[in-house]
């Protein structure tokens, strides 16, 4: 704590005290409301929609529950209320080796269980983890009374690369749907093409058909004769 600072402040306005100020009063108690009334009931459902699925119908809901579940494995779906439970508990003010005891204990379930449907999305968010893990330390030590630039200079490196994977990430999926895009494209000229060929061969309004004199055998069980016919455009 700062000396000659009383009392719990609010972060983004220290000059705040906790609950002293109406204003805050009023805010605090809508996000405790919503806290209780709204998120931790879906925290819970999160957790417990592989059994509730069991027992009822949740196809209303199914839409909401897939955009938080989809991306895991579905013997891990009730995972994802793990990870949104752990950022809500992290951003209460406490102290740097709590936070550092409760991402090492996110991290060491999230390493044994892999709970993502893909690998590349286990390992990514594995480098995560470990970022995160390596910052909240550093913080620990920053926030004493001696201050290395060192230390500084790490922190900072830590905060910009988890932007530097979101780019790195943005910029492939980008190239990969125009790739795809470019092949969609290139097929569908080609079917236009064939499409067009395939016009020229039919018979149109206003042609004869004539007998060539052509004829085509094909072998099989028994031979059979197949006559080709010729169209004469008038």
């Amino acid at each position: 704590t700062l000396s000659g600072v009383k009392g719990w402040r609010v972060a983004l306005q220290p000059n705040i005290q906790y609950l002293k100020d109406p204003y805050h009063i009023v805010t605090w108690i809508i996000s405790i409301v919503l806290l209780v009334f709204l998120l931790f009931p879906f925290i819970l459902l999160l957790f417990l929609s592989p059994l509730l699925r069991r027992k009822f119908n949740l196809t209303r809901i199914q839409p909401i529950l897939d955009a938080f579940q989809s991306c895991y494995d579905d013997r891990f779906r009730w995972y994802s209320g793990v990870y949104l439970l752990s950022w809500i508990i992290l951003n209460i003010n406490m102290p740097y080796y709590v936070m550092e005891i409760i991402l090492a204990a996110v991290f060491t379930s999230y390493f044994m269980i892999q709970p993502y449907k893909y690998r590349w999305l286990n390992i990514a968010d594995t480098l995560l983890l470990i970022d995160l893990n390596m910052l909240a330390f550093l913080t620990s030590v920053n926030s004493s009374n001696s201050i290395h630039k060192e230390t500084v200079l790490i922190s900072y490196i830590l905060v910009v690369l988890p932007l530097t994977y979101i780019i790195i990430g943005g910029v492939w999926i980008i190239s990969v749907i125009i790739i795809k895009w470019c092949k969609s494209k290139m097929c569908t000229g080609k079917n236009t093409s064939n499409e067009g060929e395939l016009e020229d061969l039919l018979p149109g309004e206003g042609d004869e058909i004539v007998d060539s004199g052509d004829r085509d055998i094909h072998f099989g069980v028994s031979s059979t004769v197949v006559e080709r016919p010729v169209f004469r455009r008038e």
